[in-house]
């Protein structure tokens, strides 16, 4: 949050603390709320906030989480859990890093570092 706190000029926040993270801090910033696994809606999302503020200077992928069928307790097991429930997991944890990620690189300052 250094940057952030020194005034960089705009940051995209994907997940639902980006907003109250950059709530406190100086320059622009936007908190952008999209479907993490949604590659072109990403894509918009990032267009969008390049567009308004003229770049980006960080990214806060605060996306992730967990589904209840993935999770085992007293009424589900280990063996009953469903393939799909870690797959959504997997998606939202690795991809929904991935995408929005690769979805800034281009807008990213050339020669600084992020």
């Amino acid at each position: 949050m250094q940057r952030q706190r020194r005034g960089a000029r705009s940051r995209l926040g994907f997940g639902r603390t980006s907003a109250l993270e950059l709530g406190g801090t100086r320059g622009k910033h936007k908190a952008i709320f999209v479907d993490v696994l949604d590659r072109s809606a990403v894509e918009k999302a990032a267009d969008t906030v390049v567009t308004a503020l003229g770049g980006v200077d960080a990214l806060i992928n605060g996306a992730g989480g967990n589904h209840p069928q993935a999770t085992t307790d007293v009424e589900q097991s280990f063996f009953d859990l469903p393939a799909e429930s870690f797959r959504f997991v997997s998606d939202l944890n690795l991809l929904g890093t991935v995408l929005p990620s690769q979805s800034l690189l281009a807008a990213w300052p050339a020669g600084k570092r992020g």
